[in-house]
């Protein structure tokens, strides 16, 4: 079996690289997608990462009240049709908020996934002191 030796970040710039610009960095989509089965709602969602300025916006309103709708918000949020339009509204979240609690934790886990929280932050960041979040962080990973 053969030993893959980890590279190091190197400061050396060769000649022929060319990095991006600014312009070319914001010109990109960068939004990320992922289809989930989830039988319990008859079939497949496609979700799609949330932009920065959403992201904060969303962890920024968790607090008091608004934790107990966390998941639900988020999920309304982050769904997507097949063109990677939001397809989420807001109005539904009382309905969103009734769906079973296991399958909002299935879909806000693969959501923060998706969003570059690693399981281990994923119980912070949704834990209240109550305990309710519209997410049970008690079912959430811990590795």
């Amino acid at each position: 079996m053969a030993v893959v030796e980890e590279q190091k970040p190197s400061n050396v710039i060769h000649a022929e690289e060319r990095f991006l610009s600014l312009d070319e960095i914001l010109a990109k989509s960068d939004t990320q997608y992922e289809v989930l089965d989830v039988p319990q709602w008859g079939g497949k969602i496609r979700i799609g990462s949330l932009p920065g300025d959403e992201f904060v916006e969303w962890t920024e309103a968790n607090e008091g009240e608004a934790k107990k709708t966390a998941g639900a918000r988020i999920i309304l949020k982050s769904l997507v049709d097949a063109n990677g339009t939001r397809i989420g509204d807001l109005k539904k979240l009382e309905q969103m908020k009734k769906r079973d609690t296991s399958v909002i934790n299935y879909v806000v886990q693969k959501i923060l996934l998706l969003n570059g929280v690693h399981p281990s932050q994923q119980k912070a960041l949704l834990e209240t002191k109550n305990g309710s979040s519209g997410v049970s962080s008690g079912s959430l990973p811990t590795s």
